[in-house]
């Protein structure tokens, strides 16, 4: 197996490059076509995978856990002033799992 950082070759079985320790790309998970400038072309566009976020999400990703925090502590806020804190006992962990499933 090539590298494609460094262009050493390794054996099949390798995970990493022993050069300069890059993850190697398996042959099996490749798609077969080229796109611009050599790169692989990956049918209907990049991140095309049944809705997933791409890793990381940018600041969009911090934006919208900031405003879901705030949500819960206006909200908890006004429980408590309304003397009905023991709602929050249960919309804590189920904000806590919603946000879980959003990958915030």
């Amino acid at each position: 197996m090539i590298c494609t950082k460094c262009g050493s070759e390794n054996e099949d079985w390798r995970r990493f490059c022993q050069a300069c320790g890059r993850k190697l790309q398996s042959e099996a998970s490749e798609p077969s076509g080229e796109g611009p400038a050599g790169g692989l072309a990956r049918p209907g566009g990049l991140f095309s995978s049944l809705g997933h976020r791409p890793a990381g999400g940018g600041m969009g990703r911090y934006v919208e856990a900031w405003a879901y925090a705030l949500i819960l502590f206006a909200l908890g806020f006004a429980l408590i002033r309304l003397d009905m804190d023991w709602l929050l006992y249960l919309l804590v962990p189920l904000a806590i799992l919603g946000l879980r499933f959003r990958g915030i």
